[in-house]
């Protein structure tokens, strides 16, 4: 049987020095079914010649160059341009996936189940000196059923033409995206297995309030409110 064509793609920006632990963890040494297309969005810092070392190593790195910074948003949009995998995964430059996390979300996305999305379950862990900061009220969420984010899901690449990523959006497009699949009820596939490590710095929107109030918070209300409309409607709430 032919197998499909995956593409992981990193969007990233001024994180050299976590990209690294990101790119060792995708399984490109054992996997050749993949692609890695990295987004540089307008990085300054000395992303490129991380890069260069681990194509010299072999790794199927095709690069997204931003001459300045766009966001995240389109970053995005760009390189599931650029991608040519039949299924995206993503994986933020300073998050990185568990061992085996790679092998089971291509398992689960391409088995029996006719599903277009599958998500895994996210660890976080703080750098060095941070305490863990919440800025969005948890009720909000657990009442929308919010659940998850880019770096722990395997995606069908078609099912970005219905649904396609905000590209206008510098932060929290993910959240934007995977609410509205939530708003037409389309099937997450939840799997309860730690997929992603997702480190929380200085630079993350859930560490920064004045962002977190700016992007995410009002995203959240929004689709939260449509959501919770909608349960009422059909008498689930």
């Amino acid at each position: 049987m032919t197998q499909v064509i995956v593409s992981v793609i990193v969007p990233t920006f001024n994180r050299a020095h976590r990209l690294n632990r990101c790119l060792h963890s995708i399984p490109w040494r054992t996997h050749r079914n993949l692609e890695i297309v990295v987004v540089d969005d307008g990085s300054t810092d000395n992303t490129r010649d991380v890069l260069s070392a681990f194509e010299t190593m072999g790794a199927p790195i095709r690069l997204v160059e931003f001459k300045v910074n766009h966001g995240v948003g389109a970053a995005r949009v760009a390189g599931l341009s650029h991608s040519r995998g039949e299924i995206v995964m993503w994986l933020d430059s300073d998050d990185e996936w568990l061992p085996g996390a790679y092998e089971l979300l291509l398992g689960e996305i391409t088995g029996a189940d006719p599903v277009d999305v599958v998500q895994g379950q996210t660890c976080h862990r703080l750098e060095a000196g941070l305490v863990w900061p919440i800025w969005v009220a948890e009720s909000v969420c657990d009442e929308a059923g919010f659940r998850g984010v880019f770096g722990a899901m395997a995606v069908k690449k078609a099912l970005f033409s219905t649904y396609p990523i905000n590209g206008s959006l510098r932060q929290s497009e993910d959240t934007d995206w995977i609410l509205r699949l939530q708003r037409d009820d389309i099937t997450i596939k939840q799997l309860c297995v730690p997929i992603l490590t997702r480190w929380v710095g200085h630079d993350n929107l859930c560490h920064n309030k004045a962002q977190a109030n700016e992007y995410l918070r009002p995203l959240l209300l929004a689709h939260a409110r449509e959501l919770i409309n909608k349960k009422r409607l059909r008498g689930k709430l």
